[in-house]
């Protein structure tokens, strides 16, 4: 039931319903080559297109933004505090402790990073404390949404240009305008890349580590669920808790919740027998002992 809600309030479900809608109340005319534009007075009007892109951002953040809701309630709001276990530090140049196809490893992760991944990605930066969770979330969902819509903007230049009716008369204007819509949504993927990238770099300062700008940007540009996998994991695992479907947190034993930021711990001395002291791990910049 889970796994149709997601599809159901999934972008690219939205963006295909409200053009659909869009059509219906506003038919095009193919017949006179104003198959995604029409004129007025040799001007192109670009009123109805900009309407649907507002109207499906719109319904897509509602939409989404529910299940955003009661994702952050039940499961980002309920995380330890975030920690980072020694077997996880990326100092002396370490890298993530799974590789960028290690979301295979994880299936609970792995479904969360590829039906939801806005969801899991704001819940990794809230998580270790790069972002807010509805900051990261929006960005993820608005972009995701100009992306489709500037293939549009694309044809409007290209028009201009006077190539349609050559492409139009070889049949060739389908396959122009499919390709027009993919070069337009990794325009604006590859924008988003850069900036999620930035945060993916600040995220390996969190485990000690230092930003790979130029790789971060392009397995967010050109893979972002496995991104979205490998950081999830990286956080689970060093805080000890991992999110499952559905809206639910899991304590996985390898770090229990810790305490509250500043506060020290002392262990209980026991008199007359051996006391194993284990390695210290860091709180939010402080390291107390486990």
């Amino acid at each position: 039931m889970f796994a149709l809600v997601l599809v159901a309030f999934h972008p690219l479900t939205t963006f295909l319903t409200s053009s659909l809608l869009f059509s219906l109340a506003k038919p095009f005319e193919p017949d006179a080559g104003t198959e995604y534009h029409r004129r007025l007075g040799g001007a192109f009007d670009l009123t109805g297109p900009l309407v649907n892109i507002f109207i499906n951002i719109a319904i897509t953040c509602i939409m989404y933004g529910i299940v955003a809701y009661f994702y952050k309630e039940k499961v980002t709001d309920r995380r330890p505090p975030f920690r980072v276990q020694p077997s996880h530090s990326m100092a002396n140049g370490a890298d993530f402790r799974y590789g960028i196809c290690g979301c295979f490893e994880e299936g609970q992760t792995c479904l969360h990073g590829f039906c939801c991944g806005c969801l899991r990605a704001a819940d990794t930066f809230s998580t270790a404390g790069v972002m807010h969770f509805w900051t990261f979330f929006f960005m993820y969902v608005v972009s995701y949404e100009i992306g489709y819509f500037m293939g549009y903007f694309i044809l409007v230049f290209l028009d201009t240009t006077g190539l349609h009716e050559a492409w139009r008369s070889n049949g060739m204007y389908e396959n122009v305008v499919n390709q027009a819509q993919l070069v337009g949504y990794y325009i604006v993927e590859a924008i988003f890349a850069i900036w999620a990238g930035s945060k993916r770099g600040e995220l390996r300062r969190r485990f000690d580590g230092q930003p790979k700008t130029v790789q971060d940007c392009l397995f967010w540009w050109c893979c972002a669920p496995c991104a979205t996998c490998q950081e999830a994991m990286q956080v689970d695992e060093s805080s000890g808790a991992r999110a499952e479907c559905c809206f639910h947190l899991v304590m996985t034993g390898g770090s229990m919740p810790g305490p509250a930021v500043g506060q020290v711990v002392v262990g209980q001395v026991v008199v007359g027998s051996v006391v194993q002291v284990q390695q210290p791990v860091r709180v939010n910049n402080n390291f107390v002992k486990s």
